[in-house]
């Protein structure tokens, strides 16, 4: 993921187009810092249950 609005959006707009999602922290970027990556969790998580997808946190997400 890059930006959490826009990945949120996407697990909406894809739901129907996607069999896994694979969701994980930005890496070794700078903008990576700026990221709240327990909300982000909380929030992927939500709209992920919402659409009903199959879905994998990664584990670097998962510890937050």
């Amino acid at each position: 993921m890059v930006e959490p609005e826009q990945s949120i959006a996407l697990v909406h707009e894809l739901a129907d187009c996607v069999d896994l999602f694979k969701v994980g922290k930005l890496n070794h970027h700078p903008l990576a810092s700026r990221i709240d990556w327990r909300e982000f969790h909380l929030d992927v998580l939500e709209a992920l249950e919402q659409v009903g997808v199959d879905y994998y946190i990664k584990k670097d997400l998962r510890a937050f």
